[in-house]
């Protein structure tokens, strides 16, 4: 059996596009499929009996609540992770309309799945940015604005092209991104070549054939040049900080976060862990913000990770451009 065979060997898996997962020849697809479940949940069963560290994640971009059935629930798990393509979604409509609000507005469905389980959050993966679910205005406004950094998929509804390339190839800009995922609960992916600011491969220097689709701008190869480039290096160096940091503290981010009061343009939350506290605050605006905060920080909290130029002070935080701060008590 191919999943014995490779659990032995230590591989995790990926149920990739899942409602196809025991889905009969010619027929629909059916997100009610129960046999679809029990598959997943046997799969994990015999996975775990060779190897209880497998993982099993899922891909599908479907409405929440059918995502999450996928994880199952206490008596019948099925998948541990989950990829987060609602959240990915809505990340990109804050950072266009430079509003954190949209970032709470998804965080406040994604909350409601079992303790076994996890989202994975990332900003970009080998396919589209898939907009399926945007409606407008969002969706013009986000099509407006990376369009002209990437290309067409799906008639419109969805946008090829890598995480650096639709920042406009602006550190600054891809630091901040990556620090507000860093900074929300769940895991993190990092798609191959972001750590080190890939851009698209011009669709016109793609072979013809390859061209037919337009999501291979943002795929294809690493060059030994780029991985050693001082700007790979410069953005891998800044980048694993962030992760490090986030591995150190990462049961503060396997607990759903209390939102602060802040402005529009700042991702400003509060995480628990016993009595300890941590605070993010994500500037994702390219002006200075004052987040108003009644706290004692400077006698309380402790700066554990900084993004550009921050202050702290007795009731209230100052966010250079593109800035972010952790606080922990």
């Amino acid at each position: 059996m191919l999943i014995v065979f490779w659990t032995s060997l230590g591989f995790n898996f990926r149920l990739d596009a899942i409602p196809f997962v025991g889905k009969g020849a010619y027929k629909q697809t059916d997100e009610g499929n129960e046999f679809t479940h029990q598959l997943t949940a046997a799969f994990r069963y015999v996975a775990e009996s060779i190897n209880p560290e497998c993982v099993f994640i899922v891909e599908t971009y479907e409405k929440i609540p059918v995502i999450a059935r996928y994880l199952g629930y206490t008596h019948f798990k099925q998948t541990h992770l989950a990829y987060n393509f609602h959240l990915c979604t809505y990340l990109w409509v804050a950072l266009v309309e430079q509003d954190a609000t949209f970032i709470w507005q998804k965080l406040d469905e994604l909350d409601q799945i079992p303790v076994h389980a996890d989202w994975i959050n990332f900003l970009r993966n080998h396919d589209e940015l898939s907009l399926a679910y945007l409606q407008d205005p969002l969706l013009s406004d986000v099509k407006n604005a990376l369009m002209k950094y990437g290309e067409p998929f799906r008639e419109g509804y969805g946008i090829s092209g890598r995480t650096y390339s639709f920042l406009g190839r602006d550190e600054q800009k891809l630091f901040n991104a990556y620090f507000l995922v860093a900074s929300l609960p769940g895991g993190v992916l990092i798609p191959y070549g972001d750590e080190i600011g890939k851009t698209n491969i011009p669709l016109h220097k793609l072979p013809e054939q390859l061209r037919k689709d337009t999501r291979n701008i943002n795929r294809g190869k690493l060059t030994a040049e780029e991985l050693d480039s001082a700007k790979g290096k410069r953005i891998m160096d800044r980048l694993s900080k962030f992760m490090l940091k986030r591995q150190v503290l990462r049961e503060y981010l396997n607990v759903w976060p209390q939102r602060l009061p802040s402005p529009p343009g700042v991702f400003a939350a509060m995480y628990r862990f016993g009595v300890s506290e941590l605070l993010v605050f994500v500037n994702i605006t390219d002006k200075p913000q004052c987040v108003e905060i009644n706290m004692a920080l400077n006698n309380d909290y402790a700066k554990v990770l900084t993004l550009h130029e921050c202050e702290y002070r007795e009731g209230e935080i100052n966010l250079s451009p593109y800035a972010g701060i952790w606080l922990q008590k």
